[in-house]
């Protein structure tokens, strides 16, 4: 029987869970700033706060993980309703990330030009020097035209900008979604669930990790439009909460600092190819009660960016909280606090 694209609605429960995301990424940015030591690689030490369920509440790269979960979710709503749209999708989802990208540069180039001695002289003050102050522009600073085409082009290009080196995550953005507007385009029906396990496959082989949160949110879009997460238990994703709070908290580097010196490189948290053994440093799945009204369900996310548990585990948790759609929903992008 055919399954008929979800209208265009809002999931309330989404916007909480990228209200409190992008709190933990506004955290998680001061912190690499000012106080390294809480923030794994971005100083010389690292306080023991950084591998227990605390860090929760300030691990950026668990937040990020959200928003390309839902973006791969949204995308693939999008791409459902108008799948043979496939260049207008493109052109418009590129518009809603380059121009804010742009206007970000732009600001942090007046930012710069205004001071552009600040990164040196504050690292100077840190007691605990800092690695995220060496992503930035520092004197002699780019002309604005150099700007406007960091966040025109070369962000996506390059992935990466240093006027504001949040941007990193821009290109995955656009290559994951522009990923789901191509499958959505070529396949309908069960072919295009085929196709998504095959997409998964060949990402855990060849492609950053990241993008397997894309594939992971569009399969949870085609699960909720089945209906076919309600019959869950709520048990479930309470149980994989708590797992996870006490098992995927630990940060970049932890193997050595948790007594594990024969994890392969491979597999070592913060790794681009980042897995850790399955009962020794679990993907973390962080659940968010909905700020909507009561009754619209509850929605969960995440993990660790760059991990293949991250982004499953995510999925996993949004689905089993059953999402129920309420208005008119709006492009999650990570990366511009």
């Amino acid at each position: 029987m055919a399954v008929s694209a979800l209208p265009t609605t809002r999931i309330a429960a989404f916007d909480g869970l990228r209200g409190v995301a992008a709190a933990i990424v506004v955290l998680y940015h001061y912190l690499c700033l000012m106080h390294p030591n809480l923030a794994p690689s971005m100083g010389t030490s690292l306080t023991g706060l950084a591998d227990t369920p605390l860090h929760m509440l300030w691990n950026g790269r668990f937040a990020v993980a959200v928003f390309f979960v839902l973006s791969g979710f949204v995308m693939a709503a999008a791409a459902d309703r108008r799948s043979e749209a496939l260049i207008a999708n493109t052109v418009t989802r590129y518009l809603r990330l380059a121009l804010p990208v742009t206007a970000s540069c732009l600001l942090a180039w007046v930012w710069l030009m205004a001071f552009p001695d600040s990164a040196r002289t504050l690292q100077q003050t840190l007691v605990e020097p800092s690695r995220w102050l060496n992503f930035t522009y520092q004197e002699p600073i780019k002309p604005a035209w150099y700007a406007v085409a960091d966040g025109l082009v070369a962000a996506f290009l390059r992935g990466y900008s240093r006027f504001n080196n949040v941007l990193w995550t821009m290109q995955i953005e656009l290559v994951g979604s522009l990923g789901i507007f191509l499958l959505y385009f070529l396949t309908q029906g069960r072919i295009r669930l085929y196709m998504l396990a095959a997409s998964g496959l060949a990402i855990v082989a060849w492609l950053p990790d990241s993008y397997l949160a894309f594939v992971l949110g569009a399969a949870l879009y085609e699960a909720h439009r089945r209906e076919a997460l309600l019959p869950v238990p709520s048990a479930v994703p309470l149980a994989a909460l708590v797992g996870a709070v006490l098992l995927g908290s630990p940060g970049e580097g932890a193997h050595l600092r948790l007594d594990l010196p024969d994890v392969p490189e491979q597999w070592h948290v913060g790794r681009p190819r980042g897995r850790c053994l399955s009962k020794e440093l679990s993907p973390a799945l962080v659940s968010c009660r909905s700020f909507g009204r009561p009754g619209h369900g509850s929605a969960a996310a995440s993990l660790m960016g760059e991990r293949v548990g991250g982004p499953m585990a995510s999925a996993l948790g949004i689905g089993l909280f059953r999402v129920q759609p309420d208005g008119a929903d709006g492009l999650p992008v990570a990366g511009f606090s």
